[in-house]
């Protein structure tokens, strides 16, 4: 991810300002703005600084998500285009919700609403509003420590009864047996963890973790991990 993201997100964190969007009406500067020519009618144009410090980004659906051949249909992509800075990136997110099959959102016409920051997005269309969370990661960040290669990937909480993006967790996960796995944290703790039944997750690419239950995501749709002593999940919790 790039590094621009990674400080918005940073920032997003650990000021805690999930619910107080910084507003997108500075009509001075939007109207000098000129939408990129490959985004479509649907973009929005947010802006994640203030009115006073305005970051103005273009931000576009750009459908599922696609590797290998494989279509996931509850990972969705978004696009966006830092003004400023001329940057362009992608970045996808997911829902719980709609993971597990609770509940269903129309994304054939909705808006991106103005929020803090790319980690969490909120989308509306005429019936529902809904928070996606940003999932994924590269080994851009990898790093060996004490011996150990660690990776990250992103994590989410519960905030107001709603998930949203949290920090971003190092680890290292190695298979110690058919259908069990360990979880190595940055301060060199472990976690046992079990696969869901009649998950392969031989090569499967890590999506999240949800620090309420420990539980690991895989981009598959019904892949996971899960903790198998439940108090391990108050490592996760504490986590700052």
């Amino acid at each position: 991810m790039k590094l621009f993201f990674i400080l918005l997100y940073s920032l997003s964190v650990n000021l805690s300002c999930w619910n107080t969007p910084a507003k997108m009406e500075n009509k001075n500067i939007n109207d000098t703005l000129q939408k990129p020519a490959y985004m479509t009618g649907h973009a929005a144009l947010l802006n994640y600084g203030s009115d006073d410090e305005p970051i103005m980004v273009w931000a576009d659906y750009i459908g599922l998500l696609s590797k290998e051949g494989k279509v996931y249909s509850h990972i969705h992509g978004i696009q966006y285009f830092y003004v400023k800075a001329a940057v362009r990136d992608t970045f996808y997110y997911e829902n719980l919700d709609l993971r597990n099959n609770i509940q269903v959102f129309d994304f054939k016409d909705f808006r991106i609403l103005n929020y803090p920051g790319e980690a969490t997005v909120q989308i509306s269309n005429k019936k529902d509003s809904l928070l996606l969370f940003a999932v994924l990661e590269s080994d851009e960040f990898s790093r060996t420590h004490k011996g150990v290669e660690f990776k990250r990937m992103p994590t989410i909480a519960l905030n107001n009864n709603r998930y949203m993006a949290d920090v971003q967790m190092e680890f290292n996960l190695k298979k110690v047996k058919e259908g069990r796995y360990e979880l190595t944290l940055s301060d060199t703790s472990k976690v046992q963890y079990k696969a869901c039944s009649n998950c392969n997750i031989t090569n499967q690419e890590i999506s999240f973790l949800n620090r309420q239950d420990g539980r690991i995501y895989f981009v598959k749709q019904d892949y996971y991990l899960e903790l198998v002593n439940k108090e391990d999940v108050k490592k996760f919790q504490g986590l700052r």
